[in-house]
């Protein structure tokens, strides 16, 4: 449901009857509203508020992109019982699976791919293209992980080379 103020962002399950582990996100249409509620507007965001400003923002471009190009897919977070998350997660009319971790770190450390590691072994017949979305100044390739610097992934993205 969009109410223009946020949005849910539910948990992927690969079968119905899968147990869910964990309920929906919420997150802001605005990065700086949930700033503004807490009234940390005036100041600059802490390293523990820019993971999650990061996060939103990534997340409304990807709805604005889908939404321009009238591709009706829905997003998700995919969170298995262990911890490991991927924060943005879904698929493609061409029967891909796209994952997409984000991380406000100039640096890119292979743990944060843990993710991805756990997500592929749980679904082993199906194809992941899997993204890393970070502060850093260059794109690298970290096993199957493409780790792209904001800018160059917005405009993979608004190029059709992500979804």
């Amino acid at each position: 449901m969009d109410t223009l103020i946020g949005n849910w962002l539910p948990a992927w399950k690969l079968k119905p009857s899968t147990k869910q582990v964990h309920g929906s996100k919420f997150y802001f249409f605005d990065c700086g509203v949930a700033r503004a509620l807490s009234s940390r507007l005036p100041y600059p965001p802490t390293n523990e508020e820019l993971g999650p400003l990061l996060e939103t923002f990534i997340l409304q471009e990807l709805r604005a992109y889908l939404a321009y190009k009238s591709l009706h897919y829905s997003i998700y977070f995919w969170k298995n019982r262990y911890g490991k998350e991927v924060d943005f997660f879904l698929e493609n009319k061409k029967g891909e699976f796209i994952g997409i971790e984000i991380k406000s770190s100039s640096r890119w450390d292979k743990k944060f791919n843990q993710g991805f590691v756990q997500l592929k072994n749980e679904m082993k017949k199906h194809k992941i293209k899997a993204y890393g979305v970070f502060l850093g100044k260059r794109s690298i390739q970290l096993d199957d992980v493409s780790v792209l610097p904001v800018t160059t992934f917005l405009k993979q993205l608004w190029a059709d080379e992500i979804i």
